[in-house]
């Protein structure tokens, strides 16, 4: 699990993602970064990660692309359905 300092931010993954960002500028590093911290902002949001990445896969390909922002971490909800069962 990733600690946290005390100004919120994660060290351990944080450090470990610029280094391989300044040894190279490959995609995949700035991918990778980028699915960390839409994680780590479910979390700080209190939404269980993997209940709002599996919410979000099963949405996103019928989703309106003009409502997509909906599906950030900070406007999340589960559907109504998931929330009864």
């Amino acid at each position: 699990m990733a600690e946290f300092n005390a100004g919120g931010t994660v060290t351990a993954i944080d450090s470990l993602f610029r280094q391989l960002s300044t040894k190279s500028h490959c995609s995949l590093c700035t991918r990778a970064a980028a699915m960390y911290s839409l994680l780590v902002t479910a979390k700080m949001n209190n939404i269980d990660p993997q209940v709002w990445l599996g919410g979000v896969l099963a949405r996103i390909a019928t989703y309106p692309a003009h409502r997509l922002d909906e599906l950030l971490p900070w406007n999340w909800a589960p559907r109504p359905s998931a929330m009864a069962a």
